[in-house]
């Protein structure tokens, strides 16, 4: 691969971490994406980008309170039983507010941060902007299909650059599901990049693009890809290239 083609298979993500989740799970998350994307043949690069106030009102530390989530969920939240949980794309996310000691004061609010990045406008198709905010209150208790992330996409120009993800559910389907939270945040942030690079909201029958992940899938009891399939691994580098080249 040259290095014009290098150039353009690099994807810049600013984030804006307005839940304070842990530097430590922030970074775990991150590997899980970069991983997933180098697969891909692309390549992710962070920036902090500072966040002028938290929307968290009484932070304590989700170390020291490990229960403090998991004993509260809402009737609505998946259970261990409870049947599958969408990933993203539904704007109306079926989930209340988890308590705001769940997140830690601690936390990284911007390890890094590289102002200059964050306010620079974005390169088209290639910087995109990710806040990890909660999702709107439900308006459906009953529903059981929720949603952990959003992306926004012109589906005229199929481009866009915000994405959004919410920890707060993420934890609770980690917990509840007995897997690792980093790992799962890792694989939303990547399905909502994923959109963003794809430029288009529909999902695929499987792999790390499918709409529906059940918790027997997020458990690992039934098999389930969570990698880009070839074609849209393409598509996407294909995209850059041909972006960059416009810009240029």
């Amino acid at each position: 691969m040259t290095h014009a083609l290098l150039v353009a298979a690099m994807v810049m993500i600013r984030t804006y971490n307005y839940m304070q989740v842990p530097a430590d799970d922030i970074a775990r998350a991150r590997g899980t994406a970069d991983r997933t994307f180098q697969q891909a043949g692309i390549s992710l690069q962070w920036v902090d980008c500072e966040v002028t106030s938290s929307i968290v009102d009484r932070p304590s530390s989700i170390v020291d309170r490990p229960s403090s989530i998991g004993d509260r969920w809402p009737a609505e939240a998946p259970s261990a039983k409870a049947g599958p949980s969408s990933i993203v794309d539904r704007p109306s996310s079926i989930v209340n507010r988890v308590p705001a000691e769940a997140w830690s004061a601690k936390s990284a609010q911007s390890a890094s941060g590289d102002r200059q990045e964050c306010v620079k406008p974005p390169r088209e198709g290639s910087d995109f902007v990710l806040r990890l905010v909660p999702s709107p209150a439900a308006e459906n208790d009953s529903a059981r299909i929720v949603a952990m992330g959003t992306s926004l996409i012109n589906h005229d120009s199929h481009a866009g650059v915000l994405m959004t993800v919410d920890p707060e559910l993420v934890l609770k389907i980690a917990r509840g599901s007995g897997v690792d939270f980093a790992t799962l945040l890792g694989r939303a942030i990547a399905h909502e990049i994923g959109h963003l690079l794809l430029g288009h909201s529909q999902h695929s029958r499987d792999g790390l693009m499918r709409a529906i992940w059940s918790q027997d899938e997020i458990r690992g009891i039934r098999t389930a890809g969570w990698q880009f399939s070839a074609a849209e691994a393409a598509q996407m580098r294909q995209g850059l290239v041909a972006r960059s080249r416009s810009a240029n």
